[in-house]
């Protein structure tokens, strides 16, 4: 078993999350974040509109949050629907209420500034989690991102929640490979007000644990524990409570029986196979390369590598459901691949060492 993420891992055992901030420290995260930043600008703005259909909706939903002056909004429009004033959960809350000025003050264009300061922000965590893995040739890899997937690129310049939870997913990666568990409870409750697939945190989380009694034969029941605490708080402590726990079994309802004779959006149903192949390629390379990896190396899986396969594999049954989990897969493939075959400290067969 492969113990250098663990070696790894006590030695930065007390390092902060956050280290000291100084101009060294400042410009490469800085530059991260600002060529994400760029490309997703440039590519917002290559058309005048949104890039889907969804994103005016979600911009002005936003908007009605400040024109009202309440979180909790009375929603007349859709009176057919899921979303009839009697039934109406915000069930992007939290990503609509950052939303909210950008679109308000600042229309279509500040829409598209806000979600190019979110795309920004996933290369910089992603950046962030190799740095801290020791994974080599780092800037590669974070940018490695833009060339995995034409669909998820676009999904992620939709100004919908997809770009701010995969966010928040490799923070929740941050938290569980430095073992800091209890922030779980705050990213969870932001997690369940940000997105009503919500579960999919606490699913990350509990993968992790599997991971760890896999790779470690040690049972850590804190993590999920919190995680769970934080989603039931965010659920609870909610403006539309207890009427979003209904919504959510009733929206999902839909979205699940694809059998039936209400048809859903187009993104609830599956690729066909000669669609995947042509359109996330790299993606589907990444995973096959990281999971041939450890016929090539001297050492097997650890918790991190373990619990990285995991996500990519529930994420990419998700996407073999769905088409729009295409917005989770890629990233989390590169994930598992860039830790799979470039972390410094890997021996191969043949004896040679990346470092």
């Amino acid at each position: 078993m492969n113990t250098s993420l663990d070696t790894h891992s006590l030695k930065h055992k007390n390092k902060p999350l956050i280290e000291k901030l100084t101009w060294k420290t400042c410009i490469i995260p800085i530059l991260i974040f600002a060529i994400g930043f760029a490309v997703s600008i440039i590519l917002l703005t290559s058309t005048a509109g949104f890039v889907s259909t969804d994103d005016y909706y979600h911009s002005r939903i936003a908007a009605q949050i400040i024109e009202q002056r309440t979180i909790r909004l009375d929603f007349p429009w859709l009176p057919l629907t899921i979303l009839s004033p009697e039934h109406f959960v915000d069930h992007h809350l939290l990503y609509h209420i950052y939303l909210s000025p950008w679109v308000y003050w600042g229309g279509i264009a500040g829409a598209k500034i806000a979600q190019a300061i979110v795309i920004g922000s996933i290369f910089l965590a992603v950046w962030s989690l190799f740095r801290y893995l020791q994974v080599r040739n780092v800037i590669v890899w974070t940018f490695a991102l833009l060339g995995l997937s034409a669909p998820f690129l676009y999904r992620m310049l939709m100004v919908r929640t997809q770009a701010a939870a995969v966010l928040l997913l490799v923070m929740v990666l941050h938290l569980l490979f430095r073992k800091r568990y209890i922030w779980l409870i705050g990213l969870a409750f932001t997690f369940t007000w940000l997105y009503d697939g919500f579960v999919l945190l606490p699913a990350v989380v509990f993968l992790y644990v599997v991971s760890v009694f896999i790779t470690e034969r040690r049972l850590v029941w804190k993590p999920l524990a919190f995680a769970l605490l934080g989603t039931a708080l965010g659920i609870v402590v909610n403006p539309y409570f207890p009427q979003n726990i209904s919504f959510i079994i009733n929206h999902l309802a839909e979205k699940v029986d694809l059998e039936s004779d209400i048809r859903v959006g187009s993104e609830w149903y599956p690729y066909t196979t000669s669609a995947l192949l042509q359109n996330s390629a790299g993606a589907l390379l990444a995973m096959i390369v990281g999971f041939l990896a450890p016929s090539f190396r001297k050492s097997g899986r650890d918790r991190v590598e373990t619990t990285l396969l995991l996500v990519a594999l529930l994420t990419l049954y998700m996407m073999f459901e769905s088409r729009r989990f295409v917005e989770y897969f890629p990233a989390f493939a590169l994930l598992f691949c860039a830790v799979a075959i470039g972390r410094g400290d890997i021996q191969w067969v043949d004896g040679n060492t990346l470092n």
